[in-house]
């Protein structure tokens, strides 16, 4: 469809229906939330949230600095990278038909929905929350990367043939 040149009129066309079963999806989603199990279980919710959200952006801005991003611009891509999604729901069902406790697939589905709920906030304040750590990280961390990330600015250039390699 998107090569038939025609794709502008087939979303337009296609976009109502998009959104009546994305609506259909998260009302049947709510719908299987038990509030009891929420609050009985708020603390293991609240401590999956912090460890999901800390884990996640740390992982993402690691990998975006061992890929040669900047300090700042590693810890924005984590901290909007922190939520968890849909895909958490299928695995929490998974579990539950594998044996596990009713109540795992109510707090994947709190979790994801607490952490899709804090990431535009998180986006909005992430060059802040960025530049808090810069300025916070410690003296000889901040020369390490601004060292590595001159040296993989150095080793793409080679590689893209902007500086001859005997340089």
């Amino acid at each position: 469809v998107a090569e038939s040149g025609q794709s502008d009129q087939v979303e337009h066309l296609v976009h109502p229906v998009r959104d009546v079963f994305v609506a259909i999806f998260f009302v049947s989603v709510g719908m299987l939330l038990d509030p009891g199990v929420v609050r009985a279980h708020l603390g293991t919710i609240l401590a999956f949230t912090v460890l999901v959200m800390g884990g996640k952006t740390i992982a993402a801005s690691m990998g975006a600095f061992l890929s040669g991003a900047g300090l700042r611009t590693s810890v924005q891509a984590g901290l909007s990278l922190a939520q968890i999604g849909e895909f958490s729901f299928l695995i929490a069902t998974l579990g539950v038909a594998a044996g596990a406790r009713n109540e795992i697939f109510t707090i994947a589905v709190a979790v994801s929905a607490i952490t899709t709920l804090a990431t535009p906030t998180l986006v909005k304040r992430a060059g802040g929350i960025a530049a808090l750590v810069d300025r916070k990280l410690p003296h000889r961390l901040q020369t390490f990367a601004a060292l590595y990330g001159s040296w993989i600015a150095a080793k793409v250039a080679r590689l893209r043939g902007i500086i001859p390699a005997g340089s």
